[in-house]
This record gives structure tokens, sequence and C-alpha cells, in this order.
């Protein structure tokens, strides 16, 4: 007897499309907000109008639910994609409505979200090349998440660190910063943030090297 089998193609469902499919099926409660954050960064660079229309049901739930946390999350994200656009003093605005729901919360989570928000207003004052604001912004984030022992994030913040240092000239400082973010992604063995702290990371010393000669 010949056992016939038939292959039937089987179609990964993408991270996205599973979300998408989760928020079609939820109810309007925190855990659709939760959805609705999500899918802003999923389509923050793929597809705007997308992204921008999840922040705004985002917004609108959570203010209909009171969920502070969900509600400034979703303002945080706006600011995101405000700055994507290039529209500064619209994510400056969103940012700090963000920043007043969060101020005084205790809990991990919001902890979280200040810090980030921090990193956020750091990228305003980099793109307004008002680089000392910008370092203190990230500075105060760096110690909140290394407190939270938040490594994931604390990458991005020395590799910005890295750079502003750059910017401002203190080649040490920014050799410091440099090597600690490449550190982190290497505990992580996270190849594409090695590969971009070791880009940040060679180039600094190259600069320095140039200095001494």
């Amino acid at each position: 007897m010949i056992l016939l089998i038939a292959v039937i193609p089987v179609v990964a469902q993408s991270p996205t499309d599973s979300l998408e499919g989760a928020l079609q099926r939820s109810p309007a409660d925190t855990g659709r907000v939760r959805t609705l954050n999500l899918l802003i960064r999923q389509f923050e660079y793929t597809d705007t109008a997308k992204a921008a229309r999840y922040a705004r049901e985002s917004v609108a739930l959570s203010r209909k639910l009171q969920d502070t946390y969900g509600l400034a999350v979703a303002y945080r994200l706006s600011g995101i994609l405000a700055v994507d656009r290039s529209d500064l003093e619209e994510a400056s605005r969103l940012y700090d409505t963000a920043g007043q729901l969060l101020s005084g919360q205790k809990d991990r989570g919001y902890q979280v979200q200040q810090a980030l928000l921090l990193q956020n207003q750091s990228a305003v004052c980099q793109f307004r090349e008002q680089y000392r604001q910008a370092v203190t912004l990230c500075l105060d984030a760096a110690t909140l998440l290394a407190g939270l022992h938040e490594e994931s994030y604390l990458f991005f913040c020395y590799n910005n660190l890295a750079v502003l240092y750059g910017y401002l000239e203190d080649k040490t400082s920014s050799l410091k910063y440099a090597q600690a973010a490449y550190d982190i992604s290497a505990k992580y063995h996270d190849p594409f943030r090695m590969g971009m702290a070791g880009i940040e990371l060679a180039s600094t010393r190259m600069e320095l090297n140039g200095m001494k000669e």
C-alpha cells in the first residue's frame, strides 16, 4: 500500500498580522489599548498613515477608559511619529503631555516609560543641535534605566551618548559610552547592535588616536 501524503504549504503569520488579528477580536478595554500601542511601533516606518490611525484610536480609547498608562504611552509614541515627519513642535507638545501623565508615578512600568520619554526628548534636543541639554536628558534616562536593570534600553542611551559627546568634541566620554553600548550588545549576542556600536567605537578610537599624533 502506498501512502500518499498531501503537503499543504503553510504561510507563517507575521507578528504584525498576529497583532492586527488580535485587535479585530479584542473588546474596547485596556488590552486593546496595549495592542494599539504595539501596532504603532510596528507600522512606524512601513505605513505611517496606519501608525497614525492606530495612535489616534489609542488616545481616544485610553481617554475613554481613563487608562493613564496607556494614554501616556500613546502620547509618547505619537510624539515619535511627529519627530519622524520632522514636526518637532508637535513632538514636544505630545512629549510634555505624556510627561504630565507619567509624573509622580512609582510603578515600574511607568518608570520605564519615564526613561524612554527622556530619551525621546533628548532626540528632539539633538535635532535642534542643543547637544548639552540632550546629554543631560540622556544621562537622566540612563540613570533611571540602570536602576531598573533595563539593559536592553540602556544600549540606546549609551549609543546616543557616544554620538552626543562626539558632537561636543568630548572624545573620552564618547569612547566610554561607545564601549558601554558595545559591551551590552555583546553580552546579549545581538549582531545588529554590536555592528551599530562597533562602528561608533571604531570611529571614536580613530579620532582619539588622530588627536594624539
